[in-house]
């Protein structure tokens, strides 16, 4: 927890996990304001994580391809960004569907880049234990994301704001991990902290 990398790690991962877990809990109930039934709700809902799914494997294998990390992991993050940052704004439902179909693609994709990327900031010595904390304090946004959205639908009557709170975190991620990869990048010299290309 001394580490300055380990705890921007925590704070990116946290803002991923913040946007894949308000994607989980809302978008049935986003999908069921559309005016549908309880069974097209499921239908409709199932396809933003059906083409989340697709992503995770052809961005993964992509990525693996190119061997190329950084690119893949900010990339993806800025797509669920945009996705769910849009799909506050829009009204029409086709559109709306669309943009959290993009947001499932980006973090679906994000995530299995970002665990591969991860290890290569750290020393070996430190991998284990680190990704463990990682791990544990990021999904901390399993709480804390679905909280502050249900807290503000209240107040509001709309999921809205509370998405646009998790697509906060997650632009935050963005530019503390492009930050850490730049820093990064610099220290290439030293094996321990080299980024994987």
């Amino acid at each position: 927890l001394k580490s300055p990398v380990i705890l921007l790690l925590c704070v990116i991962y946290f803002g991923i996990a913040g946007i894949n877990f308000g994607l989980n809990f809302f978008v049935p109930h986003i999908v069921h304001n559309f005016g549908v039934g309880l069974f097209l709700t499921g239908c409709i809902s199932a396809i933003p994580f059906f083409i989340g799914g697709v992503g995770m494997i052809v961005w993964g294998w992509h990525s693996d391809k190119h061997n190329e990390r950084r690119f893949h992991v900010l990339s993806a993050m800025c797509l669920a960004i945009a996705g769910l940052g849009g799909a506050t704004l829009i009204g029409d439902p086709v559109v709306k569907l669309i943009l959290l179909c993009i947001a499932s693609f980006g973090v679906f994709s994000c995530i299995p880049v970002f665990w591969t990327l991860t290890p290569t900031m750290l020393s070996p010595a430190a991998v284990a234990v680190a990704l463990a904390v990682v791990n544990s304090i990021g999904n901390l946004a399993g709480f804390s994301a679905p909280f502050v959205v249900g807290l503000l639908k209240d107040m509001t009557g709309t999921v809205n704001a509370g998405l646009q709170v998790v697509v906060l975190l997650g632009l935050i991620a963005v530019v503390l991990l492009s930050l850490l990869l730049r820093h990064q990048s610099n220290l290439t010299k030293k094996p321990t902290m080299a980024i994987s290309r």
